[in-house]
């Protein structure tokens, strides 16, 4: 079993990441953007990072990847519009293959499901808010959490 934090918008409230991840004990990072230089300080936890809007670095703004039996697509969002609907991350999701979607730039913590597409956005880290993933015989679960 592999058990991953799924966080996004620190907006440098680094105290809560210290929080979560000494509560999590996770044995990695997907870390969503606006607050990719946040993670700097979890060096020693591997981490998976998109940039979002608020994020001043080269790297990239999506990432598709295999999971388990799983196609992830990682972004922050603010590039398809998730603020006025799931659509256009729907279209994104749809080309790319992916089964699973891991957003943030809302700040509100969300799970849908579209045509068999599970869309998560874990919510804000600022606000005490993230996601766990635990891979169990080959499947991925995911929960919404709080501090």
């Amino acid at each position: 079993m592999m058990k991953i934090c799924v966080l996004s918008d620190s907006h440098g409230r680094t105290s809560l990441m210290w929080d979560i991840l000494f509560d999590e004990k996770p044995d990695k990072i997907f870390f969503l953007g606006d607050g990719v230089s946040d993670l700097y300080e979890f060096g020693n936890i591997p981490q998976v990072s998109v940039c979002g809007n608020c994020d001043l670095c080269g790297g990239d703004e999506e990432l598709v990847f295999p999971l388990e039996k799983e196609t992830l697509l990682l972004t922050h969002g603010h590039k398809y519009g998730v603020k006025q609907g799931l659509y256009r991350l729907f279209l994104r999701a749809k080309e790319t293959g992916a089964s699973v979607v891991f957003y943030g730039h809302i700040h509100r913590q969300k799970a849908e499901e579209e045509e068999g597409i599970m869309f998560i956005c874990p919510g804000a880290v600022k606000n005490g808010r993230y996601a766990v993933i635990k891979t169990v015989n080959g499947k991925i679960e995911t929960e919404l959490k709080s501090l």
